[in-house]
């Protein structure tokens, strides 16, 4: 199986099956009898796990045990028609929603729009290169791309490799009038360190981009963000991973949570020896989650800079390595648990 191309089934049940693991996504899992599942409704992937809380289960039953073994392959999209043909280049889960898939593919992360039925391509998004774009190590990792309606209208939310985060049209793939600058926010603006627009943060200061989509909860689009590579990492000092939020309908910037805290915030005594002015990383890598009904957004984080020597960070360094569970909508921190204090 190849990790460049999706595959769409013969069925009139499937949902959006993953772009590089088309075969092994629980996308229609089959109900367990008696036995109440959290999961997808109206037989739609709205999110890059399914539902908010990232639980993966569809309880759609069309396809079980019984017939898995007849499916057909009913088309193939192409995903490296849009970058260079590499087994890693594509890594992304589609999210299916009123009638269409989503994704993202290639190393600019293009936004595309299919039809399930035909796997015809209906439009295509992609950002302008820069050298913010140029010098990220997560072009191969763009996961896919976040649903919201606003007015009954849906809209499509992608987190670039050079940390911008764009809004376009989920009927035509035209950018957002009214959201940010001609449909992109530019994150950078309120991160809090000095950067230059298509250059992005001076080597000096550090190194910042992502890997997962975005994730809306309310009205609010949460980004976490992504540094250098564990085994690539070259050196203690980098900026922070600090979760930021948006509003859904205009952009505006609502809040960020300092991953390492600042002086008067909660864990900046675990930091010694004046380490948090300096250690990064801390980031929020991997896609988020959400419990809806209560506003919370779960975000997981990974160690400070850097991954195999943390002498010059003494302490517990909350929120390295930790859960975090955050208020939506002001970005308030309601717990955490640091599952290892101190990480290397």
């Amino acid at each position: 199986m190849t990790g460049l191309r999706p595959i769409w089934w013969k069925t009139a049940a499937c949902l959006a099956a993953g772009v590089a693991i088309a075969l092994t996504m629980p996308t229609v899992a089959g109900q367990q009898r008696g036995i109440t599942q959290p999961g997808t409704e109206n037989g739609e992937w709205r999110y890059w796990g399914g539902d908010a809380g990232s639980t993966r289960y569809s309880p759609l039953d069309q396809i079980n045990a019984t017939n898995f073994g007849k499916l057909q392959t009913a088309w193939v999209w192409r995903g490296d028609n849009f970058g260079r043909s590499a087994d890693n280049i594509l890594r992304s889960t589609p999210i299916y929603a009123k009638g269409r898939l989503f994704t993202v593919a290639g190393e600019r992360r293009t936004v595309a729009a299919i039809d399930p039925a035909t796997g015809e391509t209906l439009w295509t998004y992609r950002e302008p290169p820069t050298k913010r774009w140029e010098q990220s190590m997560r072009k191969n990792y763009g996961k896919g791309v976040a649903y919201h309606e606003v007015n009954g209208r849906g809209r499509i939310y992608m987190l670039s490799p050079a940390f911008l985060l764009h809004a376009l049209d989920a009927e035509t793939g035209r950018p957002i009038e009214g959201f940010g600058k001609n449909g992109v926010v530019d994150p950078l603006t309120d991160f809090g360190y000095p950067f230059h627009p298509t250059e992005g943060l001076p080597n000096e200061v550090g190194y910042i981009t992502s890997s997962s989509a975005p994730l809306v909860v309310g009205n609010v689009v949460v980004l976490g963000n992504s540094h250098e590579q564990g085994y690539n990492q070259t050196r203690m000092e980098n900026v922070p991973g600090h979760i930021m939020a948006y509003d859904a309908t205009n952009g505006k910037f609502l809040w960020k949570f300092n991953v390492v805290p600042q002086p008067g915030e909660f864990g900046h005594d675990t930091w010694e020896d004046g380490s948090w002015k300096y250690t990064g990383n801390v980031s929020a890598w991997a896609p988020l989650s959400a419990d809806l009904e209560r506003g919370i957004v779960y975000i997981g984080t990974d160690p400070g800079t850097n991954d195999f020597y943390g002498g010059h960070r003494k302490g517990q360094n909350l929120f390295s390595t930790t859960l975090l569970a955050l208020d939506a909508k002001t970005g308030k921190r309601l717990w955490h648990y640091q599952l290892m204090h101190h990480d290397i």
